[in-house]
């Protein structure tokens, strides 16, 4: 029952977090901070911070102070069937997440084979040299796969283990291109799809849980938006439009909704007009904006780890009962 316990405190902890970035995300200019407090999320809901650490707790669920041990020894009965409903909720909890875990894995399996289908390694001779030269910039050093495709209008990054852009066969100018790649190396810098992958294991694990679901859409948005902050504060005024207008372009194309397990620089389209504007109006964060929004980030951290907890009979009866 403990580890039942222990998965609920993960839950409601990553949750309590989530709803905060979501209210944080509206008072933030910039969308570095709710992303960082989104992974932070997904952190608690995989990792059992309260096993590894004693953490005091503002609410808590205890058993009374004045259990009489002598009488949950005299009837073995009423903790048998204790323990068997324990066991029925982990073996429930346990079909549950071994389902969702085989729906992603075939999911993604299905997405790779496609993915293979529809593209070719066969580029215009300027597709290597910008590559190198975004690579250098970008200090990336590992080699990256690069494939095209007549089928999609939206470049996209796919692929944990051997991550690969594809970019569609179209007629793209040089600098198109640098930003087209610019997009899709940040992505990779800074590892959004181990991120993606982690919010879709937190999902099998806490499938019971309704907002880790939003939490996982809600991490594809600000992905974006958090891409795009990282692209634009390295162009100038009249490249920041060209950038818009790239988005644009891409968005307006891709009728198909976003692969899942890959970075699309077509995601976040049902707020275009939102993305847009943030593009435009981008500001680099000031040193007393950047101090606030890392005290911001480890203040709603210590809020979500500290708002709730369990003490069960498991800690406080004896071992020889249990």
């Amino acid at each position: 029952m403990t580890n039942i316990y222990t998965l609920l405190l993960m839950s409601v902890s990553g949750t309590i977090m989530y709803a905060l970035s979501i209210i944080f995300g509206k008072k933030t200019k910039h969308y570095v901070w709710q992303y960082a407090m989104l992974v932070t999320a997904v952190i608690m809901l995989l990792v059992p911070i309260q096993k590894i650490v004693e953490i005091p707790r503002f609410f808590k669920v205890t058993v009374p102070e004045n259990l009489n041990i002598s009488d949950i020894a005299a009837a073995p009965s009423a903790v048998q069937a204790s323990v068997s409903a324990a066991d029925i909720i982990t073996a429930v909890w346990l079909i549950g997440t071994v389902i969702f875990a085989a729906r992603i894995i075939c999911k993604y399996i299905k997405v790779s084979i496609m993915l293979r289908q529809i593209t070719e390694e066969r580029f215009t001779d300027k597709i290597p040299d910008v590559y190198f030269n975004v690579c250098k910039r970008l200090s990336i050093r590992r080699s990256i796969t690069l494939r095209s495709s007549r089928y999609l209008n939206s470049p996209l990054l796919f692929g944990i283990f051997k991550p690969t852009i594809i970019i569609p066969d179209k007629a793209f100018s040089e600098r198109e291109l640098e930003m087209i790649l610019t997009h899709e190396l940040i992505h990779y810098k800074h590892r959004d799809l181990w991120i993606a992958m982690a919010a879709s294991i937190a999902w099998c694990i806490h499938w019971f849980n309704p907002a880790v679901h939003f939490m996982g859409k809600a991490i594809t948005e600000v992905c974006e938006f958090f891409c795009d902050e990282a692209v634009v504060k390295r162009l100038n005024a009249s490249d920041k439009k060209a950038y818009g207008n790239l988005i644009l372009s891409v968005v307006e194309k891709e009728l198909n909704s976003r692969l899942a397990y890959t970075t699309s620089m077509a995601s976040a389209k049902n707020n275009i007009q939102k993305r847009l504007r943030k593009i435009v109006e981008f500001k680099m964060p000031t040193k007393a904006s950047t101090v606030a929004g890392i005290m911001a980030v480890f203040a709603c951290i210590v809020s979500s780890v500290t708002a709730f907890g369990f003490e069960t009979a498991a800690e406080v009866i004896p071992e020889e009962i249990k």
